[in-house]
């Protein structure tokens, strides 16, 4: 996960936005309880947002309290205390890391391989303690990249079967949030359209790096040679919005105990707002070099 599943905070209610804020700083605890200070240092919204999933869907009731914070140890802030749906995350948020950092050692230029090096030892440890707890976790995490690597060596041009990967990994990881069966079809099911969001969102933002250094994208070998960057962006952000508007469609059907005004926010809000984003930095970026 690449930052993308975050809340559009201007429309959160106070009471909602300090609970996500409690849950973020509980993560960010939780992975170094559970892997050292390197693993703090890869906190993400993504995981934020996982862990807030898993206990809205829990019947358990979490537990918050104030905690000091790395960041300001003299004050002491609100917290959510350690829990499964934390540590899910955190174990998750190591796992798959491991293997983005291996995607990123085949994939990207020189200066970027050199940095995955310096990291990727950090990485090693916290990934054998995660994938001990979680092998089949672990197993689908590493046959999704595999089926991935696969697509991307075919020069598969087809957008939503190259998303199909992320896709069936993350519903399989939301659909284990539950144990009741009509839960955990809708949970499947918002997986799938997430994890087809953050490949997709994840290959926008990529578009004119992935065009300068030859790498794969979807986006680009759909379009064809010589295409309009402004219409495959267009054409990018389309599919996305397509994927948000059916993912709200999923919240309306999540059996939610708490937190569903965040939940909420996210799914309808905060995506869309992601989207917003990638399109306007690539604005920016294209009237700067205009001149504009």
């Amino acid at each position: 996960m690449f930052g993308y599943v975050r809340t559009f905070d201007s429309e959160l209610k106070i009471g909602e936005y300090r609970a996500y804020k409690a849950i973020y700083c509980g993560l960010c605890k939780q992975l170094g309880r559970s892997f050292g200070w390197f693993a703090r240092m890869t906190l993400s919204y993504d995981f934020a947002f996982l862990a807030t999933l898993a206990m809205a869907v829990d019947e358990a009731e979490p537990g918050f309290g104030r905690q000091g914070c790395i960041c300001n140890p003299i004050k002491k802030i609100p917290c959510c205390l350690s829990n499964r749906a934390l540590e899910l995350s955190a174990d998750c948020a190591m796992i798959l890391l491991w293997h983005k950092l291996g995607d990123d050692l085949q994939d990207s230029g020189l200066s970027k391989r050199l940095k995955v090096w310096l990291v990727r030892p950090f990485a090693r440890r916290p990934y054998r303690l995660a994938a001990a707890r979680r092998p089949g976790l672990a197993r689908a995490a590493q046959e999704a990249m595999a089926a991935q690597h696969a697509l991307e060596q075919a020069g598969c041009a087809d957008v939503d079967k190259a998303a199909e990967p992320t896709a069936g990994f993350m519903s399989g990881l939301l659909e284990d949030l539950s144990a009741d069966p009509d839960q955990r079809r809708v949970l499947a099911r918002t997986g799938y359209l997430l994890g087809r969001f953050v490949y997709l969102c994840d290959a926008l933002d990529d578009l004119e790096s992935d065009a300068a250094h030859g790498s794969y994208n979807p986006f680009l070998l759909r379009a064809g040679p010589g295409a309009d960057p402004g219409a495959i962006r267009a054409d990018a952000k389309g599919s996305l919005y397509m994927t948000v508007s059916q993912l709200g469609l999923c919240c309306d059907l999540l059996q939610l105990h708490r937190f569903s005004g965040i939940i909420g926010n996210v799914l309808y809000l905060g995506l869309k707002g992601s989207v917003d984003r990638v399109m306007d930095r690539k604005n920016r970026k294209n009237r700067k070099e205009l001149g504009v």
